[in-house]
């Protein structure tokens, strides 16, 4: 279901979806401006979590920054041209990450104005003034549903049975590794913590 950005936080907070045009906010956020980016996968990278109290294997997103000079972006000819990506994208794609298309879901980047330009953050995550300072907060458990999304919708293609493997076995060391200082009480509590996580995790395997 596309998400609707004129009921979304972020508008709230004076943000636009990078396919509006921007405006200006009632009061600048004290932020440094950060370049556009879009979000990728790699097979490898996967995650259990509990999503509507259930266990569910999450792809772990990582971003690709447009920031010219970085990652083969390159930067666009003349003033204010914008940044080619396509090297950068080819690249990762060879690599067999997955690039996210930036219009999913009605579109994932926000961009607040900021002086000195612009910062862009994912949409779940919303600026706000505290004082003399701009605090960002995120929204953990819907952005855990985005990532889900992706799994369902098909546009990530779910674990293959070597990587969940992987998982498992890492799980099971840290374990190991835990249970030699189980006499320490912050160990014991993320023991057990951790003991639960596996548990999950091998019910989905």
């Amino acid at each position: 279901m596309a998400h609707d950005f004129s009921d979304s936080a972020a508008a709230a907070a004076g943000g636009e979806r990078v396919t509006a045009a921007m405006r200006p906010t009632h009061e600048p956020y004290r932020l440094t401006p950060t370049p556009y980016f879009v979000l990728m996968h790699h097979p490898m990278g996967w995650e259990a979590c509990q999503v509507g109290g259930e266990w569910v294997w999450l792809p772990r997103l990582k971003t690709l920054s447009y920031a010219p000079g970085k990652n083969g972006i390159r930067r666009g000819r003349g003033n204010g041209a914008p940044t080619d990506p396509t090297l950068a994208l080819v690249a990762f794609q060879s690599r067999g990450w997955t690039i996210i298309p930036e219009d999913y879901d009605g579109g994932y980047v926000v961009r607040y104005p900021v002086a000195g330009g612009a910062v862009h953050l994912l949409r779940w995550a919303t600026p706000r003034n505290v004082g003399n300072k701009t605090t960002v907060r995120g929204d953990d458990e819907a952005y855990k549903a985005f990532r889900l999304q992706l799994v369902t919708d098909g546009v990530i293609a779910p674990p293959v049975p070597e990587v969940i493997e992987d998982l498992l076995d890492r799980q099971r060391t840290r374990i190991g590794r835990a249970e030699q200082h189980i006499h320490i009480p912050a160990v014991a509590r993320r023991l057990e913590d951790d003991t639960a996580k596996l548990s999950g995790m091998e019910a989905i395997a």
